[in-house]
């Protein structure tokens, strides 16, 4: 596991989890919904490791967007958020 975030990602104002896996290649999320969690699922799957990420709202918009970095490449790539994401 490279990073993980607790955070309101789908603004419903129960906290997620977010995940970055260097296995997996990916960035998963798993939407909380009345204490329970949802099956993973995935907002970002490549090529790539994602070596580290954060989670927070660059763009002032009011929805969570994440930040992340990954391995082998010298920049960060932003995830714009959306606030409404689906089981």
């Amino acid at each position: 596991m490279s990073s993980t975030q607790f955070t309101d990602i789908d603004s419903d104002g129960q906290i997620d989890l977010v995940v970055a896996t260097e296995d997996s290649r990916g960035i998963w999320t798993s939407l909380q919904r009345d204490g329970d969690f949802s099956s993973p699922h995935a907002l970002v799957r490549g090529a790539l490791s994602p070596a580290t990420m954060v989670a927070a709202d660059f763009d002032g918009d009011g929805c969570i967007d994440l930040a992340a970095s990954f391995r082998g490449v010298p920049a960060v790539v932003t995830i714009p958020g959306t606030c409404h994401l689906d089981d």
